[in-house]
């Protein structure tokens, strides 16, 4: 990035580096330890567009790295320090990011995309608006803002309102076409894993208006017995993703801690089942989460990870949703939390000896280690 151009330098080098003022728009740390990062001087936040702090620097910290913000024994951030150095907006969008349970170096992602990674799409749009970017906080950038002055002028235009209307109806359906109606399906339930597995149901729940939520966790052996269950609090989300996320790695990480070396993993959330079973490192806002979860996957003798119908899922989103609403970091071996106990009940009346019932369309998402 900070390399000059010179005089014999190649069409295709003279190229890229004209490119660099696009990029430093979008380009941005993903804090793994920290300790390469500067507080106050690197991009690093998911603000826009400076991805710097706008908090001024208490004295004696102008040198500090990311990493001095983090509880490296317990891969959290220090919520009290974060909430005395940042303003009350600033400390939040901090405590959100989720840090990696390994000491993992920090890395460059474009902010821009969904994914992390750079495309040109998102690079024309960002050097297209750059002159009319504003600080506001937001997670992307594409055309809404070309949207947003196209009704601007719209509603200003001297016509009958009528032809107004008519404009916005046709607009509104060229931008968001109707989704084309889904056929009913046969709904599915919880069914029993084979004989020497057990099986793992986890859900995670995103409450977007005050961005928190909490996760679920139930454990179950052949004869649909609940040997464990975990429902958390998690005080600092950004996304349903996220949630869905943190509630993977916290169920793999008890299956590790109990020895449980053969399992059937099942969860509602298809999208984090493909970004598991992608091969591809993950740049994305969760991008170490996954790369924990891929990590700890790689620690059973047998394991499938699987998505299935949210009615075959119900007792992890039941801890997961109870969660979200109460203050609760509660892990229960051999015995059934209360609110679950009916269900538990209900998954057993009604299940089969099997591997549970997929989402036809998910069956080549199925990774079996």
């Amino acid at each position: 990035m900070n390399a000059e151009i010179l005089p014999d330098m190649s069409y295709v080098w003279r190229s890229i580096l004209a490119g660099r003022s696009v990029l430093s728009k979008g380009v941005r740390f993903q804090v793994g330890k920290g300790d390469n990062v500067s507080i106050w001087h690197d991009p690093w936040l998911p603000l826009p567009y400076s991805f710097k702090p706008f908090s001024l620097p208490i004295k004696g910290t102008e040198n500090w790295k990311v990493g001095d913000l983090i509880d490296h024994d317990n891969h959290v951030w220090l919520n009290t320090m974060v909430s005395e150095l940042f303003s009350a907006t600033e400390a939040e969008i901090i405590l959100k990011i989720p840090l990696s349970v390994w000491a993992i170096n920090d890395r460059s992602i474009w902010h821009y995309d969904k994914t992390g990674i750079y495309n040109v799409k998102s690079g024309y749009h960002i050097a297209q608006l750059s002159d009319t970017l504003t600080t506001h906080t937001s997670s992307s950038v594409g055309t809404s803002g070309e949207v947003n002055l196209l009704w601007a002028k719209l509603w200003k235009t001297n016509v009958p309102p009528k032809v107004r209307a008519f404009i916005c109806f046709s607009k509104t359906h060229a931008i968001h076409p109707p989704l084309p109606k889904s056929k009913k399906r046969v709904l599915s339930h919880w069914n029993l894993p084979p004989s020497g597995r057990l099986k793992i149901n986890f859900d995670g729940a995103f409450r977007v208006d005050i961005g928190r939520g909490g996760i679920g966790v139930v454990v179950r052996d052949e004869w649909g017995e609940c040997l464990a269950s975990l429902q958390r609090s998690i005080p600092f989300l950004s996304s349903v993703i996220h949630a869905e996320a943190e509630a993977c790695r916290a169920a793999l990480l008890v299956a590790i801690d109990q020895g449980w070396e053969n399992l059937l993993v099942e969860t509602d959330c298809a999208t984090l089942v493909a970004a598991l079973t992608k091969p591809d490192d993950d740049f994305s806002d969760i991008g170490w989460i996954i790369s924990d979860c891929k990590e700890l996957i790689t620690s059973f003798n047998f394991i499938s990870i699987k998505h299935v119908y949210r009615e075959a899922n119900v007792v992890a989103h039941c801890l997961a949703h109870n969660a979200s609403f109460s203050l609760v970091d509660e892990f229960c071996l051999g015995e059934n939390p209360s609110i679950i106990e009916d269900i538990l009940i209900e998954d057993c009346f009604r299940c089969t000896w099997g591997f549970g019932s997929l989402s036809p369309s998910d069956h080549n998402r199925t990774s079996c280690i």
